[in-house]
């Protein structure tokens, strides 16, 4: 395989990424309560993982969803999800952040939960401290 055809091999899988980075960026720059919040969030897709701990619907306690982050800050993140989980649920996220090694097991309320238009559902999730988790971590990474 010649250096070029390597080259567009790499491209071509990096691009579902780059487009899932400009939607998180066109998302942030529409949102209107961005000057209403307490801590500076930065678009984020990182890998995420949720097992559900609490919820009104009994049947999703326990289940586990793989998704994605779009934005991150010291106190919370905004996940997008094929799941609904919805507001008041308790649950824990594993976040693969790519640039560094390991994860970070957080525990977080559901504080929103709505559907865009493209069918993924968008959560926001407001960090609470638990025992064993490594929000201390998570909030330097933001610091």
């Amino acid at each position: 395989m010649t250096t070029s055809q390597q080259i567009l091999k790499l491209l071509h899988i990096a691009q579902p990424r780059r487009a899932l980075k400009r939607t998180a960026v066109g998302k942030l720059k529409q949102d209107k309560t961005a000057h209403q919040r307490s801590e500076y969030r930065r678009v984020s897709v990182e890998r995420v993982f949720i097992q559900i701990v609490d919820c009104a619907d009994a049947e999703k306690i326990g289940t586990t969803v793989s998704c994605h982050s779009t934005e991150s800050s010291a106190g919370g993140l905004r996940v997008c999800s094929d799941v609904h989980i919805p507001a008041g649920s308790r649950i824990d996220l594993w976040v693969n952040i790519s640039a560094r090694p390991g994860k970070f097991f957080l525990s977080a309320d559901v504080r929103w939960s709505s559907q865009p238009d493209n069918g993924l559902y968008q959560l926001g999730v407001k960090l609470t401290d638990g025992t064993a988790t490594d929000t201390d971590a998570w909030q330097a990474l933001h610091a």
